[in-house]
């Protein structure tokens, strides 16, 4: 498996590891609660490395890419970005996309899961155009702080991010002589940003956040892959592997507004997701679901309404806010209006109902 940079900090702060897409990252620095918690009330830094980035240069870069995504490339102007997805030919997902605009450069950044697949998909669509492809996720380390401090800590570190006012803006910032790019990104359903610092030169950021193991005092907390789970099941953000697969349409992930153009010419795909928009709807969509009792239901179980299957559990986990299991479910339309009482694992199963995401209350 592949280590992070900054592993060996990582090791000495407690970590107890775990496989993400053959990376070894943080499961937890002891106790996830406290995690949770930080991402929730204050701040935690989270490491992204494992995540793809992708650089796509030359003259027709933005023409190019304006035909493969479903969001509006050319509206951006270095600086900005955009939320977009990637389909197939007949409009189901094959991946997220974060895309970033620099003056010469568009990044893609991409779930680890999918991106092989995409960018060779992307590389098989080049035929005349001048644009060129190519995985530079060697090139930085991701640490990205979250949490309604977020800003606060990232200030108080000397990084100014007072002009990133909108989701995916960004710019390069001097930090003591090394230059790196912060980005305003949202991954748990609080304020964050993104710091895509240069290999090499981690320990520079991490001696200026200063994080800290969770109980271990201080303003940034030390963040594992459950706590971030938890996070983002409570807030209802799909991911890779869970809510989205291959023969899944956007609109059943609650990939629509903010991803989808509606307004620009045909890209790959497009065909469909206007036809869903413009002429009928999907037949499932993402919910949220307060489970009752003490037991979490396992990813894949059905889901059952007066006996009748409706649906299926996509990710779960307990909420240490709200002190109960919650879950995220792909459901059937008829079946998904709040407070729909329904059943777990059997028709007379564990009982839930159906809950706006996010789950904040």
């Amino acid at each position: 498996m592949k280590e992070l940079p900054l592993a060996s900090r990582y090791h000495s702060a407690g970590a107890q590891d775990m496989n993400v897409h053959e990376w070894r990252v943080p499961r937890s620095f002891g106790n996830a609660i406290q995690e949770y918690q930080a991402l929730r009330e204050s701040a935690g830094l989270l490491d992204l490395t494992f995540r793809v980035r992708v650089r796509v240069t030359g003259a027709d870069r933005v023409s190019f890419l304006q035909n493969m995504l479903t969001n509006d490339l050319i509206a951006l102007v270095p600086g900005t970005g955009c939320k977009a997805i990637k389909l197939d030919v007949r409009g189901k997902i094959e991946a997220k996309v974060d895309v970033l605009c620099t003056d010469d450069v568009l990044w893609c950044d991409l779930d680890p899961g999918p991106a092989a697949t995409v960018l060779q998909a992307l590389q098989n669509r080049v035929i005349m155009e001048d644009v060129a492809l190519a995985n530079a996720s060697e090139e930085h380390t991701v640490l990205s702080v979250q949490g309604p401090h977020a800003a606060r800590i990232l200030d108080s570190a000397g990084i100014d991010i007072s002009f990133l006012d909108e989701e995916l803006k960004h710019q390069n910032i001097d930090v003591e002589g090394t230059e790196i790019c912060v980005v305003r990104r949202d991954h748990t359903g609080e304020n964050g940003y993104d710091l895509w610092i240069p290999r090499g030169v981690e320990p520079l950021v991490w001696s200026l956040l200063s994080p800290k193991a969770p109980g271990a005092g201080g303003d940034l907390t030390l963040v594992g892959f459950e706590a971030f789970n938890m996070r983002r099941v409570e807030a209802g953000i799909p991911w890779h592997g869970t809510e989205i697969h291959e023969g899944r349409f956007p609109q059943e992930v609650g990939l629509d507004e903010g991803w989808i153009s509606y307004k620009k010419g045909c890209y790959l795909g497009q065909e469909t997701i206007s036809r869903i928009h413009h002429m009928g709807h999907v037949n499932q969509v993402l919910c949220g679901l307060r489970v009752e009792g003490n037991d979490v239901p396992q990813p894949g179980s059905a889901v059952f309404l007066r006996g009748k299957e409706v649906g299926k559990i996509t990710s779960s986990c307990r909420s240490p806010h709200l002190q109960t299991p919650v879950a995220l479910a792909l459901l059937r339309r008829d079946s998904a209006e709040e407070k729909t009482q329904l059943q777990m694992g059997a028709p007379e199963g564990q009982a839930a109902r159906v809950v706006t995401l996010p789950m904040s209350k």
